[in-house]
């Protein structure tokens, strides 16, 4: 071998050595600059259904409908109002599902849980319920008061009759339920905890004025054939 050829084989392999030795550098700098993920905490409402009125339970199917959610209500983030124009989410804490699925799922619960009805239906029931009940939800957000903070719950609520044509008729109430409750700290499990007392508040409400207007709605006589 000439000394030009043997001159250029070491140069070869001294280059192909700086390369490896750069691209575990590179390796080592991006292994170390890297972060671990952080764990996203996901939440649902839990509290013990109220206890409903002790009465005749009713003989008719009625079906919870899936809830729809307004302006900022109507993702998974948990939101925050730190002042009153202002929005903001916790960055690794957010709901299971929607506040209207969480919403129409814990309705659906504590009707069925209340006795006082033939059947509660839900929303991928097959079946079609006399009684239905839709709604949506208007707010379901931390408000932040100083050094305190509360869980805001705003939920709108129609019953209707399917076996009424008329919209006068079909229509037996239209109700907004509000609901607050305090948080033990401004934190996303907090947060879900004070909107689940919130819920279980509005919760009660609705199932004993489901129960009063579908019972006096049952003891109504039928409208006119042509009414129906």
């Amino acid at each position: 071998m000439t000394p030009q050829a043997a001159l250029g084989k070491k140069t070869r392999r001294a280059a192909a050595l700086a390369l490896i030795l750069l691209l575990a550098a590179m390796v080592l700098a991006a292994c170390s600059s890297s972060k671990p993920e952080r764990y996203v905490h996901q939440y649902m409402l839990q509290y013990d259904s109220p206890s409903a009125p002790k009465d005749d339970v009713l003989p008719t199917a009625l079906q919870v409908t899936g809830f729809n959610g307004g302006p900022g209500a109507d993702s998974q983030q948990m939101i925050y109002q730190p002042q009153r124009y202002e929005r903001g989410a916790y960055s690794y804490h957010q709901w299971r599902a929607t506040p209207g699925r969480l919403v129409t799922e814990a309705l659906q619960r504590d009707l069925l849980a209340s006795r006082l009805f033939l059947a509660v239906l839900g929303p991928e029931s097959l079946q079609q319920g006399r009684f239905l009940l839709e709604g949506g939800v208007l707010r379901f957000l931390e408000v932040d008061q100083g050094q305190g903070a509360q869980a805001s719950l705003e939920v709108v609520i129609t019953l209707l009759d399917n076996q009424r044509r008329d919209l006068y008729q079909k229509v037996l109430f239209q109700k907004t339920y509000r609901a607050q409750a305090s948080m033990a700290a401004k934190s996303g499990p907090a947060l879900a905890a004070a909107m689940s007392q919130a819920m279980a508040q509005i919760s009660a409400q609705v199932v004993k004025d489901v129960y009063k207007a579908v019972k006096k709605r049952l003891s109504e006589p039928p409208p006119p054939a042509d009414q129906t």
